[in-house]
């Protein structure tokens, strides 16, 4: 019994002074290794940001691309206006339309093609939309100059009015039109805003005015026959326009055939191409620093087991077992590995933590806990891979001919 205690505490204590000894050799070569180390902490580091933020970073790049292409956006309108009883939209429909899940915003439309648009002898033709604050945050809206219409215009029926790019510009030409007076069929509107960033082709040549002074002071302007629905997330538009058709549907069960739900599958298609596009190279960089670092590793442990071919022969010549050398070898890439696998993952913790204060990104603990440990496993894993054509080279080396070694 106490032999075997003692064969034990002999194999454990050798154990020990092997992995002192190859944390010895890692730091007296840390020069050499420290690309390796540097490209395995940065593969590992971007790995676990990215599995971390990924659901952030598609809603990140989709908003922006969405922005161009209205992916997210759902068109509800109403369609019978030959009908003797053309149906329309209630404030109710839009309070129904705002609890179905992912939808972010309802704005409703009222508009009138073809208005005459003047001040003083300038007269135009433009597209007169009436609007609420919601609506804004569907065409992802902001302002160049001024403000845009708000709750309290609403409110109060303001008669104030935002300018598409075009009309402020012909209108007004190079000056301000902010604080201006156009006059719209006897209604004089003040210019309290002009929209920028991009615009499609309908609001470049709108005037946007609030609803309810479209309502009241428009006569063909009274029915809404068009909601915008924005989804928070393009993979859930289909199902929101389903749901929106299906409650719309039952809500108003005798104008059926008046309906009409469009959204736009085909930029859908185009921005989650583009999204799995850049996370798919986002990684392959990751994948590639981590294989670059593996690479070097292997290349190194081959380059020290040549330097040290007379080491290894002395230390067999004397009676080293073949595992032991084996086993340093091994123990060396595994810590090499480690320090890399550790400097990444810190570095994603921090990073991480960065990316929740900074920009609000989502970020849960267990995830980032489970990657971080996947990621200190997955650089052990290199490090033995790495290791181990090394360690079997220096393992089959022949004692006389390592100790003539030159």
């Amino acid at each position: 019994m106490c032999a075997l205690i003692w064969a034990s505490e002999m194999k454990y204590s050798v154990f020990i002074d092997m992995l002192a000894l190859s944390q010895r050799m890692v730091f007296r070569n840390r020069r050499r290794y420290k690309f390796a180390v540097f490209a395995i902490a940065l593969g590992v580091a971007g790995f676990i940001i990215l599995l971390n933020v990924s659901d952030a970073i598609d809603q990140e790049i989709g908003r922006h691309l969405l922005v161009l292409g209205g992916a997210t956006i759902i068109d509800v309108e109403r369609h019978d206006f030959d009908s003797h009883h053309p149906g329309e939209f209630h404030n109710s429909d839009i309070r129904h339309l705002e609890k179905i899940p992912h939808v972010m915003e309802v704005g409703a439309i009222v508009s009138a093609d073809n208005v005459e648009v003047s001040m003083g002898s300038i007269r135009l033709m433009a597209r007169l939309a009436g609007v609420d604050k919601s609506f804004w945050n569907t065409i992802m809206a902001s302002c160049e100059k001024g403000r845009l219409i708000d709750d309290e215009d609403v409110k109060r029926g303001s008669t104030v009015c935002v300018l598409g790019t075009n009309v402020a510009r012909d209108i007004f030409g190079l000056s301000n039109p902010v604080g201006g007076i156009i006059h719209i069929a006897n209604n004089s509107l003040h210019v309290i805003g002009v929209l920028g960033g991009i615009q499609g082709p309908d609001s470049l040549r709108s005037v946007f005015i609030p609803l309810s002074t479209a309502r009241r002071r428009f006569e063909d302007m009274y029915s809404i026959k068009h909601l915008r629905i924005r989804v928070d997330h393009w993979e859930a538009v289909e199902t929101v326009a389903e749901a929106a058709k299906k409650l719309l549907s039952t809500r108003h069960s005798g104008q059926k055939t008046g309906l009409r739900i469009t959204y736009y599958p085909q930029r859908i298609s185009r921005v989650k191409q583009t999204v799995d596009l850049v996370k798919a190279l986002i990684y392959l960089v990751c994948f590639g620093g981590i294989g670059i670092g593996a690479f070097g590793t292997a290349y190194m442990m081959i380059a020290s087991v040549r330097e040290r071919t007379r080491e290894i022969g002395l230390k067999k010549a004397i009676g080293a077992k073949d595992f032991l050398i084996t086993l340093e070898f091994l123990f060396e890439s595994f810590i090499l590995c480690a320090f890399g696998g550790l400097a990444g993952v810190l570095t994603a913790i921090l990073a991480c933590f960065f990316l929740k204060a900074v920009m609000g990104f989502n970020i849960e603990a267990s995830l980032l806990l489970m990657t971080a440990c996947g990621g200190l496993l997955l650089t052990a894993l290199i490090g033995i891979l790495s290791g181990l054509y090394p360690a079997l080279m220096a393992r089959q080396m022949s004692p006389v001919r390592a100790m003539r070694f030159e």
